[in-house]
C-alpha cells in the first residue's frame, strides 16, 4: 500500500475527520519499508501530534498580541486539567 492509498484509507473513516492533517503529515514523516506495530504507530502519532500542536502554539504566541498570550494561557489551562473554573486566578 503506498503512502497516498493508507491516507485517503484513514481519511475515510469518519472518526478521524478532526485529525486528518495530522495523520497525513505523520505518515509522510514514517520511513518506508519500516514496519511498525499498531501500538508503535499510535504511540508515535501522538508524540507527532503533542509536538506540532507545540509549534503551532510556539507560531501563534510569537505573533499574538499580549491579550491573546493571556486567553491561550487561560485555554491551555483548561484543557490540561480537562475542567473549566471561570473563577480561575489569571
Amino acid at each position: 500500500m503506498t503512502r497516498e492509498q493508507l491516507i485517503g484509507l484513514i481519511q475515510s473513516d469518519a472518526k478521524f475527520m478532526n485529525e486528518r492533517e495530522d495523520i497525513a503529515a505523520y505518515i509522510a514523516t514514517l520511513r518506508v519499508g519500516e514496519g511498525l506495530s499498531e501500538t508503535a504507530i499510535r504511540q508515535g502519532f501522538t508524540r507527532f501530534k503533542d509536538g506540532e500542536g507545540r509549534r503551532r502554539t510556539r507560531r501563534h504566541r510569537r505573533q499574538a498580541p499580549p491579550r491573546h498570550r493571556r486567553l491561550q494561557t487561560f485555554v491551555d489551562r483548561i484543557l490540561d486539567r480537562m475542567i473549566f473554573d471561570g473563577e480561575l486566578p489569571q
